[in-house]
């Protein structure tokens, strides 16, 4: 492969890294409508950067301002500290995770505090202090790490599941050549349980960093003004990071690099051979014994427990097959499954049967996807065995019980929610209005019995606005939407800003993330490129 094609971030240069993270696809990887657009956004709030500190409300400025009259009217009725906003200054979308009472929040980051983030990391010094420290990460030398968030992102999530499978998955097996054992862990609600504080300890080293705050020195360190910063989203909480930027990937990496090079001290030790492989908070020990493997395990435990994270026990395992042990089992079950031939019908009923014991398997992702393809283009090529080609018809009856299946099947594995969105816009190109809107109305109130399906209403309201239907929306940027769509306002802008003096804040509240054009442009059917594409990804049955 080519090197300049597969490096990684921290292989960029401080300008190079400072426009990748600056794009819509990097602030944003949840697949969402085309027509919401963090454009304009980013680039307002990369002009706004130098004006951030200043404009933010303290709560002595407020109080000030309270006492005698407010010339300048910095202070609207409504203004308040980052801290007292109970819910922090990011937007938070709720997803559900197995259709029951499990779920994750994915959130749009505040994008002018994206933006001070950003050009923080990357000043020119800054980005050689966060470069050096990887490298120093790096001399781990019998621990791997294969996610670091790449260097391009063009096709990203494609890649990015295609990076999973060569340098993690394929690496494993090839490792069985050398160890017979392999064990499995990874850690619990890795994101959710990142201390704020661990930043600059992994920057730095923690003696160095609470050194520095001993000291009182007043200067304070690069990693200390990454925490704050990410305090400053959560009403200064200090524990948790969000989900959904390649920004938090990164910061996710160091302060697991931080991990990888605490456990490299902690088992100089051992003089055995052995290896670990790091896929973010998923993680693979190979030795050729199993007391060595749980030796690692629990040294592993003990360094992770420093830094407040902890591992899953119910995903901890040990295997004496590290092949067929490094290969996903929902992969193995699939490619030794009958899958339904060209019969729309059974090739849903399979994965619904799939799905009861695989849930929220990226094979149903993409095998729902390679459905919509087949039936978007119904004729497809089939190659037989002696090397002739004949044509055949995917096969689709009664339309009504395909869509209660699809329907089913991503409510209960809301990670399919896009690929699934794009399957029921095929099903209901061709039905009436009235059949359209009443099959609207049952898959809504279908959705609406699994808690926290807001993801799942934005790609509904996709389908819905294309055919002109209204609908009854609970996730309030669907209710946006419509407002504006409907005239009764100007703007989508779904953060709060009343954190902010004037006139900095009439700026930001001024972004719009509604594309109107994209959204006048939209096809009937939901496009593969829009719902995310994953034909990159090695099929098992390839």
């Amino acid at each position: 492969m080519n090197a300049t094609l597969n490096r990684s971030i921290i292989d960029l240069d401080n300008v190079e890294a400072r426009q990748l993270l600056m794009q819509p696809s990097s602030y944003c990887t949840m697949a969402l409508p085309g027509y919401i657009d963090f454009t304009d956004a980013l680039l307002e709030a990369g002009k706004a950067v130098g004006s951030y500190h200043s404009s933010c409300i303290t709560l002595r400025a407020l109080k000030k301002s309270k006492k005698k009259e407010d010339t300048q009217r910095k202070f609207p009725d409504d203004s308040a500290t980052l801290k007292s906003i109970v819910d922090g200054v990011n937007y938070r979308i709720l997803q559900n995770k197995d259709g029951l009472l499990s779920w994750r929040p994915m959130e749009l980051i505040n994008p002018l505090i994206y933006a001070v983030l950003v050009n923080k990391l990357t000043e020119e010094d800054n980005w050689k202090i966060i470069q050096k420290r990887f490298s120093v990460f790096r001399q781990a030398k019998y621990i791997q790490c294969c996610s670091m968030p790449r260097g391009e992102r063009e096709q990203a999530p494609q890649k990015g599941i295609l990076n999973w499978w060569t340098s993690f998955e394929q690496r494993s097996i090839a490792l069985s050549l050398e160890f017979e054992y392999m064990g499995k862990t990874d850690i619990s609600d890795c994101y959710g349980s990142i201390y704020t504080h661990s930043i600059p300890w992994a920057l730095h080293e923690k003696k160095v960093a609470k050194a520095a705050v001993v000291s009182g020195s007043g200067q304070k360190l690069l990693g200390d003004e990454i925490d704050e910063l990410f305090q400053d989203m959560h009403s200064c909480q200090t524990v948790g990071i969000p989900q959904g930027s390649v920004l938090s990937d990164l910061i996710a990496e160091m302060i697991l690099g931080y991990v990888d090079s605490l456990l490299s001290e902690e088992l100089s030790d051992i003089n055995c051979e052995y290896r670990i492989l790091r896929y973010r908070d998923d993680y693979r020990i190979f030795a050729n014994s199993q007391a060595l493997i749980h030796t690692i395990l629990l040294r592993l435990m003990k360094v992770l427990s420093g830094l407040n994270f902890k591992l899953a026990s119910a995903k901890t395992c040990l295997s004496e097959d590290v092949v067929l042990g490094s290969v996903k089992p929902d992969k193995v079950a699939w490619l030794l499954s009958r899958h339904g031939g060209r019969n729309a019908h059974k090739r849903l009923l399979a994965l619904g049967r799939f799905a009861r014991d695989y849930p929220q398997s990226g094979t149903l992702e993409r095998e729902l996807q390679r459905l919509s393809r087949d039936i978007e283009r119904p004729l497809r090529r089939v190659r037989r065995s002696e090397g002739s080609t004949v044509k055949r018809r995917v096969v689709v009856l009664q339309k009504d019980v395909l869509i209660a299946q699809v329907v089913d099947l991503i409510v209960r594995n809301p990670r399919c929610y896009p690929a699934g969105a794009r399957l029921l816009s095929l099903l209901l190109k061709k039905e009436g209005e009235k059949a359209r809107k009443e099959y609207l109305e049952k898959i809504i109130e279908r959705c609406r019995m699994a808690p926290n399906s807001g993801l799942f209403e934005l790609w509904l309201q996709r389908i819905a606005r294309v055919f002109g239907i209204n609908v009854d929306y609970e996730e309030s940027l669907c209710r946006s939407i419509e407002d504006v769509v409907a005239g009764l306002k100007e703007v989508v802008n779904p953060w709060p800003w009343h954190w902010l003096q004037l006139p900095l804040r009439d700026r930001m509240e001024k972004i719009s993330i509604l594309n109107l054009r994209t959204l006048e442009e939209q096809g009937v059917v939901i496009s593969p490129f829009e719902a995310g594409d994953l034909t990159l990804y090695p099929s098992v049955d390839s």
